[in-house]
């Protein structure tokens, strides 16, 4: 993708990458946590949605996740979540945000100095949106 090669397992990357970010079907991301672990990869941002907040079912999925991390000493941001933007180090793995309000360019080139940690993903859209249309004025 994009001159980049493709692998079809975790456990196939030449490397072990410094993050995993998931967006797959619930019912994959189990098995996924496992081959992170394999692999050594230590962070991971799970965006896919459909674990406690699913019902019995999900909620044995996020339990099965939960002890591979911490069995093996993971940290995971989500499951059900956007990502993380970090404009200090121009680092953006956050689904949902419209390229035609936000320009990532410009949200990078003047990262400001303001921080914000908001639990919902929509509001975090909705405020980096305003933010961009204020700046823009």
């Amino acid at each position: 993708m994009n001159g980049y090669p493709g692998y079809s397992s975790i456990l196939d990357l030449p490397e072990t990458p410094d993050m995993a970010i998931i967006i797959v079907a619930a019912r994959n991301v189990p098995n996924i946590i496992k081959d992170c672990a394999r692999k050594g990869i230590k962070r991971i941002v799970i965006e896919s949605a459909g674990f406690s907040e699913g019902g019995e079912d999900g909620e044995a999925m996020q339990r099965d996740i939960d002890d591979v991390a911490r069995v093996n000493g993971i940290r995971i941001m989500g499951p059900n979540c956007l990502g993380t933007l970090s404009t200090r180090n121009k680092f953006c793995c956050f689904y949902g945000v419209n390229p035609s309000l936000v320009e990532m360019g410009q949200t990078f080139e003047a990262p400001g100095n303001i921080s914000y940690i908001i639990q919902s993903g929509g509001v975090a859209v909705l405020v980096m949106e305003s933010l961009y249309t204020t700046s823009s004025e």
